[in-house]
């Protein structure tokens, strides 16, 4: 079998090639990462206002899925209300790809520290995934946030007080 030297082609090329791309391969990744702190208040999904629809680089292949990851820090401020969970979820479009409250990525930084009044010192990362079936090959992403219950403040990207622990989304297309 002769060698096939790339030279930087694009995928088109490489597959036209004859060289097969296996299902399951990584064919692009995208990061994006904020370093901003944002404050919410809200039971229901809004826009965190971070990432202004980010998108990947290159138009996505037919019957490709996208695997996402998010990292944030979250905190909150000192509220009777602890322990009421936090939750992060991406949107395509108008579209909830992170499901609901139950499947989306959550934390409760209340239950650590207690109610005390001195969450508002308190921060805790928060790491989760999502794999899904994208609608479009250019889709346009943007992180969603919502308290499942109580209506205090939240942050993402450090505590109430103390802005640190940037947030980060990474996104793979991966060959369907």
């Amino acid at each position: 079998m002769a060698l096939t030297k790339l030279n930087n082609q694009s995928l088109a090329a490489v597959t036209a090639a004859g060289i097969p791309i296996r299902s399951g391969s990584v064919l692009q990744v995208k990061q994006i990462v904020n370093n901003t702190k944002i404050i919410k208040t809200s039971e229901s999904f809004v826009d965190s206002g971070l990432f202004s629809g980010f998108t990947f680089d290159n138009n996505l292949q037919a019957n490709s899925k996208v695997f996402a990851t998010i990292e944030a820090t979250i905190g909150e401020q000192g509220s009777p209300a602890w322990a009421y969970p936090f939750v992060l979820t991406l949107y395509e479009g108008s579209s909830n790809i992170g499901n609901d409250a139950n499947s989306a990525i959550c934390g409760s930084l209340g239950a650590l520290n207690g109610n005390n009044e001195n969450d508002i010192y308190g921060m805790e990362r928060v790491y989760g995934s999502i794999l899904y079936s994208p609608s479009s090959t250019n889709p346009s992403y943007k992180l969603y946030v919502k308290s499942v219950s109580g209506t205090f403040n939240r942050s993402v990207g450090g505590s109430i007080n103390i802005n640190t622990g940037g947030t980060r989304i990474t996104l793979m297309e991966i060959a369907g």
